[in-house]
């Protein structure tokens, strides 16, 4: 995948550690900064094989929709999900749910500012 980048807009990178199984928020769009988020990585640190489930929240609707099922992310292992950059409006979020707590680190990487 290209990303092309003009003076309008900047990456950012959000990084958060999952210390709870409980739904997190990992990137929130805020500021009318219109970011797009192109890509994500989980990456489990345990010994042992952790699921994990991402979804979109969408503030207007006031609820979430999946991106993923509860996927199995072995240990030492990571998941990238990338490929459809996804368009977030203010107030919206990227949550994600761990089956284990303080297993999974997350890293979501956006273009704001477009």
């Amino acid at each position: 995948m290209t990303i092309s980048i003009d003076q309008a807009g900047r990456l950012k990178t959000e990084k958060t550690k999952l210390t709870t199984t409980l739904p997190t928020t990992v990137y929130l769009a805020k500021d009318r900064t219109r970011p797009v988020v192109v890509g994500m990585r989980i990456t489990n640190f345990s010994a042992g094989t952790v699921t994990a489930a991402v979804a979109l929240y969408d503030a207007a609707a006031a609820g979430d929709f999946q991106l993923t099922g509860t996927v199995s992310i072995g240990a030492n292992d990571a998941l990238e999900l990338a490929g459809v950059p996804l368009a977030l409006l203010d107030n919206d979020a990227i949550r994600m749910t761990a089956g284990t707590a303080n297993s999974l680190d997350v890293v979501v990487t956006a273009l704001e500012g477009v």
